[in-house]
């Protein structure tokens, strides 16, 4: 409630997104469909240029993989206004490559003794599709739909309040109004 004027008039206080809320949900709306379908054309992208350099011993095609997935997501994430999805999705589509690389090394040696390309490859490549599987369900989550979170018209709130304290705790009851 305000007073105003020597008036009684009931205050409407509505929540207002902040930048942090912005940053994480853009205006709200969903866009699962797109980042899916931009995840999985680069991962087949990125395997066909893996192929390629296999196949072909060139190494830049190698290099030139790193790119699609990594982009392609936080592309998405940043074009819908959801910078801080597009950080965290840069970040986990860039570890894939040298983590994959790493796994499929090991794997590789330690099941056959030995650096076989084949193996090598093949191991790659099913960590590389579990781990593409893995962070496309992660840009689907952060692309859903989110809803603003309801405003409470009351400006009156109670909530319980407990701190520890040596030999046991204190307990009160805090609010606002």
């Amino acid at each position: 409630m305000s007073v105003s004027h020597g008036q009684i008039a009931p205050v409407m206080v509505r929540r207002e997104r902040t930048a942090g809320d912005r940053a994480w949900i853009g205006d709200g709306r969903g866009y699962v469909a797109q980042v899916v379908v931009g995840d999985v054309a680069a991962t087949v992208l990125a395997g066909s240029l893996v192929a390629i350099a296999l196949t072909t011993g060139q190494g830049w095609f190698a290099f030139a993989a790193l790119f699609p997935t990594t982009l392609t997501g936080p592309l998405i994430h940043a074009a819908n206004g959801r910078g801080g999805p597009a950080a965290v999705s840069f970040f986990a589509w860039a570890a894939v490559p040298p983590t994959l690389t790493f796994f499929a090394f090991m794997a590789s040696f330690g099941l056959f003794g030995s650096s076989n390309g084949e193996t090598f490859a093949i191991t790659g490549y099913s960590i590389g599709i579990g781990a593409a599987v893995g962070l496309t369900a992660l840009d689907a989550f952060f692309a859903r739909t989110e809803k603003a979170r309801p405003t409470s018209n009351e400006s009156f709130s109670l909530a319980p309040v407990f701190t520890p304290a040596r030999g046991g705790f204190t307990a009160g009851v805090g609010g606002t109004f």
